[in-house]
């Protein structure tokens, strides 16, 4: 009688095993590349302190919500526990759609010397998966490319390039690069700038603009400025004048005794960046 006891509880307890190991969630998910799938279930329902676990991120990816992201082709698990306790586990099969073509949004791209761009293209198929794409530049002393996120063109001097697109498939495009130089304007200090835009609105008080070159310009502790100017007249010569110009107070006025021969900002670049300005 003990002995059939025995046998008798032995055979419930391995039941109650099996209807536990019964009860974990198990499922197998199909997805694509950069697709993202959230793991809902009916048995999940009414459970707290639930937490997600990948058993490798560089696949997939799971946020505290219980919502994966794939990050590259391959299969992984998702492990889901509650309070810390196995309740079920997930396992994606991610896979990529090949790439057929890749579509520059334009022929050329231009980059001012200095700057960061973003590259645009289009993938054919539609549903492509923007994955396993080599990017390499023919000459990286004038444009690097650099793919973290998305693709940028970083601006390293003045010319002409070309920019390489491979596949893992072996689906090759180019673009053409053109790193320009930046603009006057773009080069100038913050005072310089705060000069010529308060120079523009009063450009006009010279009978020929397009002939203005600064010869020297002084910034004033109290925000005015001293400034020699070299400008045609009315007879078609040129001729050199000294002024005293606050920009605050609308105030531009020619100074005959004075002749200001420093300055402390670069007047030609400043002279360039107005007339870019004014279209000359």
């Amino acid at each position: 009688m003990k002995q059939r006891a025995f046998l008798a509880i032995g055979t419930i307890v391995l039941c109650a095993g099996l209807l536990a190991g019964c009860g974990k969630i198990t499922k197998s998910v199909e997805i694509n590349y950069g697709e993202t799938y959230k793991i809902e279930d009916e048995k999940l329902e009414g459970k707290e302190n639930m937490t997600w676990e990948s058993a490798d991120a560089e696949i997939v990816e799971v946020a505290d919500d219980g919502t994966v992201t794939a990050k590259a082709p391959g299969k992984a698990k998702v492990a889901i526990k509650e309070n810390g306790k196995s309740v079920g586990e997930y396992t994606f099969n991610v896979s990529i759609v090949p790439i057929e073509q890749i579509i520059f949004s334009s022929d050329t791209i231009e980059v001012t010397d200095g700057d960061t761009v973003a590259v645009k293209y289009t993938l054919l198929p539609q549903n492509a998966s923007d994955y396993g794409i080599t990017w390499t530049s023919a000459d990286e002393t004038i444009v690097k490319v650099r793919n973290v996120d998305e693709v940028k063109l970083i601006a390293q001097s003045e010319g002409k390039t070309t920019i390489i697109a491979t596949t893992d498939n072996g689906v090759t495009a180019q673009c053409a690069v053109e790193v320009v130089p930046k603009s006057a304007y773009e080069q100038l200090t913050k005072d310089e700038k705060e000069f010529v835009n308060d120079i523009l609105p009063i450009m006009s008080n010279f009978k020929n603009p397009a002939s203005v070159r600064f010869n020297a310009i002084y910034k004033l502790f109290d925000g005015n400025y001293t400034l020699d100017v070299a400008a045609q007249n009315g007879f078609g010569g040129n001729t050199v004048t000294t002024y005293m110009f606050d920009a605050n107070l609308n105030y531009f006025l020619e100074m005959d005794n004075y002749k200001e021969t420093k300055g402390n900002m670069n007047a030609d670049l400043v002279t360039q960046a107005v007339h870019e300005k004014l279209g000359y």
